[in-house]
């Protein structure tokens, strides 16, 4: 079989896996299941570039990963662009640990303190309460922190995280507007 044989089977089986996806779910206009598709098939291609996986192994990858509604699931706050320089793709867990180094701490995105934890914080403030804020909250890192992922184990554990930008990464990314 030629390469573009394969691709071309291959964009089938991704396209036939998602519509088995999304016809076994009810409550879902028509219009919410080809867009949502849609955006599925362009992301699973844009990450199996970066992953060195199929686009079918990204999405049922994803798919493992997904405790929640596929449209909810599938949206650019949940699987950002690798081409974004607020997402970072490391090799190892190894590599994510080297590059975010712990231990320097990270920036809260509300308070601006440098917090231990990477997506919660608890330092005081000003009125001698705490700033709480969270990651993994509505508002996320109001668009100050990163994305992670790992390569390695991708297929198994398909997980992009959001979290407070480290400080041994400040100078990695571009400054936010606020």
């Amino acid at each position: 079989m030629l390469n573009t044989e394969i691709e071309t089977q291959s964009q089938e089986d991704l396209i036939i896996a998602i519509k088995l996806m999304t016809d076994s779910t009810k409550g879902w206009d028509l219009d919410c299941r080809n867009r949502t598709t849609n955006y599925i098939i362009n992301k699973c291609n844009e990450y199996s570039k970066f992953l060195d996986l199929s686009p079918l192994e990204v999405f049922q990858a994803l798919e493992k990963s997904r405790t929640y509604s596929y449209p909810n699931f599938y949206q650019e706050s949940n699987q950002p662009s690798f081409n974004d320089d607020r997402v970072f793709l490391f090799d190892t867990q190894a590599d994510l640990l080297a590059s975010v180094q712990q231990k320097k701490g990270f920036i809260c995105p509300s308070c601006g303190g440098i917090t231990m934890k990477s997506s919660a914080c608890n330092l005081k403030n000003s009125e001698g309460g705490c700033c709480n804020w969270k990651a993994y909250g509505l508002f996320g890192t109001l668009g100050k922190g990163i994305h992670i992922a790992v390569k390695d184990g991708f297929a198994e554990r398909a997980i992009i995280q959001e979290i407070f930008l480290p400080v041994a990464m400040k100078d990695m990314v571009n400054e936010v507007d606020e």
